[in-house]
């Protein structure tokens, strides 16, 4: 797209997040060099270590610039409807264990045991993707697992700010820009943690990532000395005299428990354990972990709080009186309505419909989505299907079980760089991380409009993007 059109919604757009964006978009007629498509991170290793370029999607030329009442008001969505997600086991299903296997299928002793208080939730890190849609912010998923990915787009700062026109762009106005980097908030959330709980006692506060057998998942093996390096940086920010280390780990053959405390195989005591992979620790590490003697991160309740379906929940149920009037009004202001893909009747726009036939005959206002997947996948947009899709996948997931329904939110136009040297409107998926009860930064993922199938998703062809706050 050789030219763009500052419209008055764009505009408005870019106004609400901050008046630099504003500014930023209305200077592109100015300075054409910020319509070119940046460098690749590949023609300038210098700003990058080299297995960060393994991990790199494609990158958007701008960063979205941010200002402090939107950040606010991100803290504020991020914070509270996690904290609710968190709760759904004991908020929606009473803490009933039996009623929880059921729903979640598994196992109702492993169930108890985990929900058993204490339940761990506080160490829980989550990753929250939403919309700004005219609404304001809505929330697609809250994904409380291993997997978050986005903490490697921190190796963009550098690159970013030393872009020339950007940067002159910046020096024009005075705007020094702040990111919120999510890794190093992870480790002054895991230092902090284990200080309060009388973890740190001996010096040493020791990180363990634990990862599958034979690979490393989500973080790649070359990053451990850097790894290391930003943590000890963060642990004498906290305390000059606080030891401690980063390692990668795998059950069984790195890790082993006496006297219900973690310990590597080089006799190395654990004192906090984050999960970079699903399904891997076993039972005891968090019964280590409820008995005070390990902090544990994103391990017993990622099969609950990981599952779509509880936004859906969370929407069903906000009237239902078990949420007082601040978290009813979270949930109606930040969720988008959605219900569990089953058979029945559902009220919908005050109004009770089967649910089965509102679905066929309001196809563009929905999207159904598999309550547990990644990457995009097992989403169907009712705008982009045809109805015959769009009934099959509707009978499809009804019989499999494990599905929902939500309202379609639209993102609102953003400008952002196309092409060798243009812009379009880009809808927007904006995946901010919840850490310590808090927003602890995030990314973007963005797609000109009307491309696709609708689905903004990294793994699929979007781009990411960097948060500036100004």
């Amino acid at each position: 797209m050789p030219n763009h059109k500052l419209t008055p919604e764009i505009l408005a757009a870019h106004g609400d997040l901050s008046a630099v964006s504003r500014q930023f978009v209305e200077s592109l007629g100015a300075h054409p060099d910020l319509l070119r498509r940046v460098d690749s991170p590949r023609d300038h290793p210098e700003d990058f270590p080299a297995w960060a370029l393994k991990m790199l999607y494609p990158m958007q030329a701008w960063p979205a610039l941010v200002g402090r009442e939107t950040i606010e008001e991100i803290d504020t969505a991020v914070a509270g409807i996690t904290a609710l997600v968190k709760q759904v086991p004991a908020r929606i299903f009473d803490g009933d264990t039996g009623r929880i296997a059921r729903y979640y299928n598994e196992k109702p002793g492993r169930v108890a045991v985990l929900l058993e208080p204490p339940d761990l939730a506080s160490t829980m890190v989550a990753r929250t993707d939403f919309l700004i849609s005219e609404r304001g912010i809505q929330f697609l998923e809250v994904n409380l697992s291993a997997r978050l990915g986005g903490w490697s787009l921190r190796f963009w700062e550098r690159f970013y700010r030393s872009r020339p026109a950007l940067a002159a762009f910046l020096a024009e106005h005075g705007i020094e820009p702040r990111y919120r980097d999510p890794l190093r908030r992870m480790f002054q959330d895991v230092i902090a943690n284990a200080i309060r709980s009388g973890l740190a006692e001996k010096g040493e506060v020791n990180l363990a990532l634990l990862v599958p057998p034979g690979e490393p998942g989500e973080i790649h093996p070359e990053s451990l000395p850097f790894l290391r390096a930003l943590y000890a940086e963060t642990l004498a920010e906290r305390d000059p005299g606080l030891g401690g280390t980063v390692a990668f780990g795998a059950f069984p053959e790195s890790f082993e428990i006496r006297k219900d405390k973690l310990y590597l195989r080089n006799g190395k005591r654990v004192h906090a354990l984050y999960e970079f992979a699903t399904g891997w620790a076993p039972l005891e590490t968090y019964l280590a972990a409820k008995c005070g003697l390990l902090q544990v991160y994103n391990g017993p309740l990622q099969r609950f709080g990981g599952d779509k379906r509880c936004l859906a929940l969370l929407s069903e149920h906000a009237a239902s009186g078990r949420f007082d009037e601040r978290e009813r009004s979270l949930i109606e202001r930040f969720v988008p309505w959605g219900r569990d893909l089953i058979p029945g009747p559902v009220e919908y726009l005050g109004e009770r419909h089967d649910l089965a036939r509102l679905l066929r005959s309001a196809r563009e206002r929905f999207v159904l989505k598999k309550g547990w997947s990644f990457e995009g996948r097992d989403v169907l947009l009712g705008a982009v299907a045809t109805q015959e899709e769009w009934e099959r996948q509707i009978e499809e997931a009804m019989g499999a079980g494990g599905w929902l329904v939500q309202e379609r939110v639209t993102s609102r136009p953003y400008l952002f760089q196309v092409g060798e040297q243009g812009a379009a409107p880009h809808s927007v998926v904006w995946g901010t991380f919840c850490i310590g009860g808090a927003f602890g930064g995030g990314f973007l993922r963005m797609a000109p409009q009307g491309l696709g199938d609708g689905v903004i998703n990294s793994a699929r062809g979007a781009t990411e993007g960097y948060i500036f706050e100004v």
